[in-house]
């Protein structure tokens, strides 16, 4: 049985694009879907029997009408090719207020019978061309809900995510007893897990206040193959072990903390019982590319600025510079012609001048009149060393505001 695993497509953002003036959309937004396009198509190729959606289709939980619309228009490939759908709620996905439904879940309303929107553990049994699938699926398990019950009040965050592991744990186990031990099964679950290393460090992901597993917790009897989300760089879990625990990563890098990182999807096949294959498959995703150019040591440092930018290929990428000047230079640079040497780049997302002469943090005031978004943005400027991290930050003051102007 051959599963086409794919996670975090994020769709609706649309940061580092510009408007296109023939369609009225975002360069950036329209990235994703031409992506997540490719990934339908190759698994309509590969001739797989089920695709797994593993969670954060969406940028946040209230996406637009064109980008709901869109999002149908890609999934019916798998429609017309008779290719069930399984889509399960992330945490981007999943609605702030209690009692609102996730985004997602109207898709399943159609009544469509090859399409399952799961946002609350299940346990499926899903016909497929080659046969019967099951699946324990576990959706992004949120502690918001456990935080309004009565046992929770006299706990902490961390001990309400404990609990919420165990809870999730016990749930798992019991269920696996439960499985016909002579068909291909999977856990398809959007979680956390501690030793799995994130997208644009090596760092091992650290405890958070966030429901956190382990990798021995999807190492269950009769179980063939876990498919994860979450977590945006690929990566194989339970390499020593017989069963593949795998985040297949973001389809399409989301900012500069990701750019070294391959984005693409999996495709996984259930030889027998106990024996799987899998293999990653690449996406054509935009580039982003950070240049960094030190001139303080320059005798003619704009000279050396256009050699390097030139030996440098662009087309087609996200940018952004730093150049390190001295602060007796600056009048030596001419920005025009930078931005002239960078007009092949697909977007131009800053280009920053960084004097050896640093500057000691000012403490940031803000006005009663300023929004929320402007106050932090006003914060990065001054915090270089957030930089890497400036776009994450913003999408997520972006979400919360969103959210608040809802209530």
């Amino acid at each position: 049985m051959k599963i086409g695993h794919i996670s975090d497509l994020h769709l609706g953002i649309d940061n580092y694009g510009r408007i296109n003036p023939e369609t009225g959309l975002n360069s950036r937004f329209v990235d994703f879907f031409e992506t997540l396009e490719f990934c339908l198509k190759t698994c309509v190729e590969r001739k797989v029997d089920i695709v797994l959606f593993g969670g954060d289709i969406f940028k946040n939980s209230f996406p637009s009408p064109t980008t709901q619309k869109m999002f149908a228009e890609k999934i019916s490939i798998l429609l017309r090719n008779e290719i069930p759908l399984i889509i399960l709620t992330g945490n981007h996905d999943a609605p702030i207020s209690f009692g609102k439904s996730s985004p997602i879940e109207l898709y399943e309303s159609l009544g469509l019978p090859t399409i399952k929107v799961v946002s609350k553990p299940e346990n499926l049994r899903m016909k497929t061309k080659s046969g019967e699938l099951q699946l324990l699926c576990l959706p992004w398990p949120t502690t918001s809900n456990f935080r309004t019950r009565e046992e929770a009040k006299s706990i902490s965050r961390e001990e309400i995510a404990q609990e919420v592991v165990k809870r999730c744990n016990a749930w798992l186990t019991q269920q696996a007893e439960l499985l016909d031990k002579t068909l291909p099964s999977v856990i398809l679950a959007h979680v956390n897990i501690a030793s799995a290393i994130f997208s644009g460090t090596e760092k091992r992901a650290m405890i958070t206040p966030d429901p956190t597993f382990e990798t021995s917790d999807f190492r269950l009897d009769g179980i063939d193959y876990v498919a994860l989300g979450h977590v945006h760089k690929f990566q194989n879990l339970n390499e020593n072990y017989t069963i593949p625990i795998v985040y297949p990563g973001s389809i399409e890098r989301i900012d500069f903390g990701e750019e070294k990182n391959e984005k693409g999807f999996v495709i996984a096949e259930i030889k027998e019982k106990g024996k799987t294959e899998f293999e990653f498959i690449p996406t054509n995703a935009r580039g982003f590319l950070t240049i960094k150019i030190d001139v303080t040591d320059s005798e003619n440092p704009m000279a050396q600025i256009e050699k390097e930018l030139k030996a440098e290929n662009i087309s087609g990428k996200i940018l952004r510079v730093i150049l390190k000047i001295k602060k007796s230079d600056e009048t030596a640079i001419d920005k025009q012609k930078i931005d002239k040497l960078l007009q092949k780049a697909f977007y131009l997302a800053k280009i920053e001048f960084i004097t050896e002469e640093e500057k000691r943090r000012k403490r940031i005031f803000v006005t009663k009149d300023e929004n929320l978004q402007d106050s932090v943005k006003k914060y990065l400027r001054k915090r270089e060393d957030l930089s890497e991290h400036q776009d994450k930050i913003l999408e997520k003051v972006d979400d919360l505001e969103s959210r608040i102007s809802q209530e």
